[in-house]
């Protein structure tokens, strides 16, 4: 039998669930909200229709709001317009 993992053991003080991506939200912090998915470079590229290479000078130039986890970076959703 498989053992269950308590999502909230990888939430950090931010509330980004680690693993996941997601962004843990409510009073409690065990309401993962799929819509506040983090979105990878290329993902936002795809909805917003900008290039990945664009993308990348924005957050270089610090002109998109970016979370990075080591060399991974994630867009919320919300800094898109979306």
């Amino acid at each position: 039998m498989p053992i269950k993992k308590d999502l909230n053991s990888d939430v950090r003080q931010d509330g980004i669930h680690v693993a996941t991506g997601f962004v843990v939200t409510g009073s409690r912090q065990n309401n993962v909200v799929a819509s506040d998915r983090l979105l990878t470079v290329k993902q936002a590229s795809e909805k917003t229709q900008i290039s990945v290479r664009q993308l990348r000078r924005l957050i270089k130039a610090g002109e998109m709001p970016v979370k990075r986890f080591g060399r991974v970076i994630r867009i919320h959703p919300k800094h898109l317009g979306l």
